[in-house]
């Protein structure tokens, strides 16, 4: 009975162990044909052909939605939009990214990018929201204090003096010895002068 029981629990194992290389071959096998297709998209957007290069993005994003190669065709789109002023458009390509991607470094850069459409639209209010969203969970990103700062001017440009200057005094006392801090000593003296 022993036996019995230790064979099955070896086939198991031999079992479960085949498993996972055959998903672990196939998962690479799907990542390395999306690299080629997007290594193609890319090709044809440089070369000017960018229906090709749009169409061909979003076969990946259709066939292999889980890859990195299809996060990157969904940032790599959401360009293209706002280059052609579809800024809904590319905010929804981007939000569809944030909702489907587990790579915390994909999802800032999404992130950013509909900081910075909001901030194009002269639409402060989202930039606001977005940008205090990435500061909350990107503490330690490079980018953080980019944001910080972009935060504060929009706080300026919607006439929130003082909170504009509370975020520049949060900027100088966490990022000390950085040009966003001197920046934002400068911002302060202005905002004050003028007032």
């Amino acid at each position: 009975m022993k036996k019995i029981f230790y064979r099955s629990c070896f086939l198991i194992a031999i079992v479960t162990i085949l498993t996972i290389v055959v998903f672990k071959l196939k998962k690479n096998k799907y990542e390395n044909i999306a690299s080629k297709e997007l290594s193609i998209a890319n090709n044809e957007i440089l070369n000017g052909n960018l229906n090709i290069g749009i169409s061909t993005l979003n076969g990946i994003i259709l066939r292999f939605p889980k890859t990195l190669s299809s996060y990157q065709a969904k940032l790599i789109k959401s360009d293209i939009l706002v280059k052609e002023n579809k800024y809904k458009e590319a905010i929804n390509t981007l939000n569809n990214l944030l909702s489907n991607c587990k790579l915390k470094n994909i999802k800032s850069i999404a992130k950013i990018r509909i900081i910075y459409i909001y901030d194009m639209l002269k639409n402060y209010d989202k930039t606001i929201l977005y940008s205090k969203k990435f500061i909350e969970e990107n503490n330690n990103h490079f980018l953080t204090k980019n944001i910080y700062l972009n935060l504060a001017e929009s706080y300026v440009k919607i006439k929130m003096k003082n909170k504009a200057i509370k975020t520049f005094n949060e900027i100088i006392v966490k990022y000390p010895e950085t040009k966003e801090a001197k920046i934002s000593k400068n911002r302060i003296n202005e905002i004050n002068y003028i007032n």
